[in-house]
């Protein structure tokens, strides 16, 4: 049985680290720039970033500049932005399944679904990835254009 656990706060370098311990599950978070894929899991760029303004108002080239990494600790000092793609040629082919949050609850990012559904293809990764979101409606759109990618329901409300 393989659990889906959701962690936040975990920088992209270092889930290079978790699958040197060949960890199976990699959380990411995923937002839509300009067309491309950026992993950033706030909608902001302050707590994680440490620069002021909103990644929905970034281009993909000046989010790459930005420090990413001294936020978690400073062996990470200057690692930049990733792209979804960056990702997947890190862990294409190999047994870890990645749980891509779509960040579309707050921004709405149009035509956010089809892109990264392009992309899964793109990469043939739609049998390591699992599509989640708070934004439930997004995830049903996601599930009528590829019904064959697997999706999961975040919620905040207790059970």
């Amino acid at each position: 049985m393989v659990y889906i656990v959701k962690v936040h706060r975990i920088h992209f370098e270092c889930r290079r680290v978790w699958m040197e311990q060949h960890l199976k599950l990699l959380p990411t978070e995923v937002h839509l720039r300009y067309g491309r894929l950026v992993l950033i899991h706030d909608e902001t760029l302050q707590r994680t970033a440490g620069s002021e303004g909103w990644v929905k108002d970034c281009t993909f080239d000046t989010l790459r500049t930005l420090d990413a990494g001294s936020w978690f600790h400073s062996d990470f000092a200057g690692e930049a932005i990733p792209s979804l793609e960056m990702l997947f040629n890190l862990v294409q082919g190999k047994r870890i399944l990645l749980n891509v949050e779509l960040k579309n609850g707050i921004v709405p990012y149009k035509g956010m679904e089809e892109k990264v559904i392009q992309v899964i293809r793109e990469w043939n990764m739609e049998q390591q990835v699992v599509l989640s979101s708070f934004n439930h409606a997004s995830l049903v759109k996601c599930k009528r254009i590829a019904p064959d990618i697997r999706t999961a329901l975040l919620y905040m409300e207790k059970l």
